[in-house]
């Protein structure tokens, strides 16, 4: 073999043995500045973050069979879950970030709703929001469910006989020996009429008087309180009666109805008697029918 031959076959050679060390991926191909693998870049793993609310369920009212939405909204990793409850109890199948009332009933009346929200990484729980249902139909404003006779501080009444309510919106009420009043607040203070005149009836003229009917006779409370007899006379058996007059001239029997018209006449519904009667400006009393 030649010289030249033999030169040309050690440079192939050569070539090959540096294209197999770059193939094997050693330090031959140049890779890397400290001659070794490059390094791959480092993984990053996102923490998860706890929930936490960014609005709150809020107090809410209602009329009775009206609905009522609660809602709350919650930030951190996702999915969220929530969980509402209601006095504490957990509300199947309410697991959104809101809850609905359907038809609000009395019974949903002073009722408190909160919601509970959780992921990976833990929970938070709400503020609590009651819910106010009004209309609710009958509800005792004062007093109890019980009879107890003769004068007495309130709650107690005895024999109600009327209601009344005047342009302000207070309710006065006819019965117990007084007149009961119950402002919007629902402060409570008693009338005198009588110590011994269980009160019948109760009703306003346009001035804010309240006419009160009290065994035979009728009773007028002014806007300050100061009791005047407006006709006939609380004495009974012998002031009973049937008699058209002036002021206490005339008689009644167990008067239990009191109406104003805006010219100041008041009307009676004297129930014994089987009568309406009227009792003018000026205080003459006249039947007007029956």
């Amino acid at each position: 073999m030649s010289f030249h031959k033999t030169r040309q076959a050690r440079t192939i050679n050569a070539a090959a043995i540096t294209a197999l060390v770059c193939i094997t991926g050693l330090s031959a191909c140049g890779g890397g500045s400290d001659g070794g693998t490059p390094t791959p870049p480092p993984v990053t793993v996102p923490v998860a973050q706890a929930p936490s609310f960014t609005s709150q369920p809020q107090n809410q009212s209602v009329q009775a069979g009206h609905s009522v939405t609660f809602s709350a909204a919650a930030s951190g990793t996702d999915p969220l879950s929530y969980q509402w409850s209601r006095n504490g109890v957990p509300i199947p199948g309410a697991t959104t970030s809101a809850y609905t009332v359907a038809a609000a009933q009395s019974s949903d009346n002073a009722a408190v709703f909160s919601v509970t929200v959780r992921n990976a990484a833990g929970s938070a729980d709400s503020a609590k929001a009651a819910l106010t249902v009004t209309g609710t139909g009958l509800m005792t404003l004062a007093g109890a469910i019980a009879e107890k006779p003769g004068p007495d501080t309130p709650p107690a009444f005895d024999v109600m006989g009327g209601l009344s309510i005047d342009a302000a919106g207070n309710l006065f009420v006819a019965g117990g020996y007084n007149i009961t009043s119950i402002d919007s607040a629902g402060t409570i203070r008693r009338l005198p009429v009588d110590p011994v005149c269980n009160t019948w009836a109760a009703g306003h003229d346009k001035a804010g008087n309240v006419y009160v009917s009290c065994w035979a006779a009728i009773y007028k409370v002014s806007p300050a309180g100061v009791v005047t007899t407006v006709a006939g006379t609380p004495v009974l058996p012998r002031s009973s009666g049937s008699i058209d007059g002036l002021a206490q001239d005339a008689r009644f029997y167990a008067p239990k109805g009191i109406a104003a018209d805006a010219a100041g006449n008041v009307f009676i519904a004297d129930s014994l008697n089987h009568a309406i009667r009227r009792i003018s400006p000026d205080g003459a009393v006249t039947t007007l029918a029956g």
